[in-house]
């Protein structure tokens, strides 16, 4: 850690898509899904929300197979969908097509790598430039 910044580096060994699914309970509330692959890799998520306490599509991942350390979410749009949200995104409005990180980091110094400010930044502060998912 330096000024904020971490410097996190590594190699993804395996990647397995979760493509079988099965509900595992229904109810008013709350739904409980089981992806697996073949069977193998089983992991529940629950969905649920709470009008009372205020609590809309909250999403929880339980029973992730041993050795699991990251998980990725793809989630189904319609063609004409819009995808807002993320935290505070400022480059774009409608993050539908976009790629964002879902790391919360200090924002850095200007926008892009390739500007000038956002270099300087980054070889003298150790990586503190900033990037189009953190600063404004």
């Amino acid at each position: 850690e330096f000024l904020g910044n971490f410097r996190i580096t590594d190699d993804v060994i395996e990647k397995i898509d979760l493509v079988d699914v099965e509900v595992a309970k229904k109810g008013k509330n709350k739904h409980v899904l089981t992806f697996s692959s073949k069977g193998s890799y089983k992991t529940a998520v629950t969905l649920s929300y709470d009008d009372k306490k205020d609590l809309d599509h909250v999403v929880t991942f339980s029973s992730l197979p041993t050795g699991t350390n990251r998980t990725w979410v793809r989630l189904y749009a319609e063609r004409d969908e819009h995808v807002y949200g993320g935290g505070e995104q400022f480059s774009h409005f409608d993050l539908r097509g976009h790629s964002f990180p879902m790391w919360v980091r200090e924002q850095g110094v200007g926008r892009q790598s390739w500007d000038w400010v956002t270099h300087v930044a980054n070889h003298l502060h150790e990586g503190g430039g900033g990037d189009y998912h953190t600063t404004y």
